[in-house]
């Protein structure tokens, strides 16, 4: 049995022993208990090489439960995936969570020696966009990266990789390589210039100041009208003759 996979084991009973029995009365109970087999059925999976299950099973362990000697597992069934970033990270974890844990020293010694063999397999791009403008968004694999890493080293898993860069919702750059493992890459491309937006002049008929204007002359004519009707009918003439004093 590979020394690795012996750990793996090794990892898998000392958390069942850590875990609280079912019997326990503690409101975390069915939580922990739920954490715990998922657990034990990812670590099957990783025993029959099912790794693509394993991490999904021990992903959701760890969603429910954060345990060091998941992280452990985790970072195991990842490299054997070929997800070496997210695997250092993994085991990474694990050490940070057992520094000073003179017990699982023999499990801490494989963790280390897994990571520096790992950093050795990172690929690394760096991408550089010339033409790069405020609103430009970079996706590797679909995930979206922040613009600060332009010019900067990305530390990638070695395979088929696709850059785009996305501008306005529309992909103005697209690039596919193939990365090997210890691979350095520069990723440059001459990005479009910004398409000129042009407001189209407005018909004369959609102007609201003009229909503003009709509005109030509309609004003046009908009091002209109300004013006039209302005058339309004077009162009858009075013939009477009064004596004015001068």
């Amino acid at each position: 049995m590979p020394a690795a996979f012996a750990a793996l084991l090794i990892a898998s009973s000392v958390l069942a022993m850590s875990c609280p029995s079912s019997a326990q009365t503690n409101p975390e109970t069915a939580e922990v208990g739920m954490a715990r087999d998922l657990f034990q059925r990812g670590v099957e999976a990783a025993g029959q090489e099912r790794w693509a299950q394993a991490e999904r099973l021990l992903s959701r362990s760890l969603e429910i439960r954060p345990v060091a000697n998941t992280y452990f597992n985790l970072a195991f069934v990842e490299e054997n995936l070929g997800r070496v970033v997210s695997a250092s990270e993994h085991y990474r974890r694990f050490l940070r969570m057992t520094r000073g844990d003179e017990s699982r020293a023999e499990i801490r010694a494989q963790a280390q020696t897994s990571l520096d063999g790992l950093l050795e397999r990172f690929s690394f791009i760096t991408p550089q966009f010339s033409g790069w403008i405020e609103g430009d968004q970079l996706e590797i694999d679909g995930r979206l990266w922040s613009s600060e890493v332009l010019g900067e080293s990305v530390p990638l898993d070695p395979g088929a990789r696709v850059i785009t860069v996305t501008r306005d919702d529309e992909i103005i750059a697209r690039i596919e390589i193939e990365l090997v493992e210890g691979q350095t890459e520069t990723i440059a491309a001459d990005l479009p210039p910004p398409v000129a937006r042009t407001t189209a002049s407005r018909p004369w008929y959609r102007s609201p100041w003009l229909w503003t204007a009709i509005g109030i002359g509309a609004a003046g004519g009908i009091t002209a009208t109300v004013l006039l009707s209302q005058q339309a009918d004077p009162q009858p003439f009075d013939s009477t003759i009064t004596a004015v004093e001068l």
